[in-house]
């Protein structure tokens, strides 16, 4: 799915993400956003990579860790179906880093 530029601002409620989608939508990445897969729904998924990416806020990750990856859990069961699940803490330059896991990944394909 391709967000135009013009409507990214209305596309996203949470403004931690909206620098992530405008940044993602100029360097035309194709990736949904907030798309149920199964009972889970991922902050931004890559089809094509095989990669979901959530951006964990303090709001809800302040008592509880993510990522933990036990049966019946979304780290658990995307990673049977092929997918990697990666959890980026919200913060410093958050951008940044979540281009940096992007392109880890696409490292990591084509090496394979």
């Amino acid at each position: 799915m391709f967000i135009c530029h013009k409507c990214w601002q209305t596309y996203t409620n949470n403004p931690i993400e909206r620098p992530i989608v405008q940044v993602l939508t100029k360097r035309k990445y194709v990736y949904t956003y907030n798309k149920r897969h199964g009972k889970f729904r991922p902050d931004f998924s890559f089809p094509l990579l095989k990669l979901r990416i959530d951006v964990d806020g303090l709001k809800w990750h302040r008592d509880k860790p993510a990522g933990v990856d036990t049966p019946g859990s979304r780290e658990y069961t995307l990673s049977r179906n092929g997918w990697r699940l990666v959890h980026i803490q919200n913060g410093p330059r958050l951008v940044r880093r979540f281009l940096k896991a992007i392109y880890a990944h696409e490292r990591y394909l084509l090496s394979a």
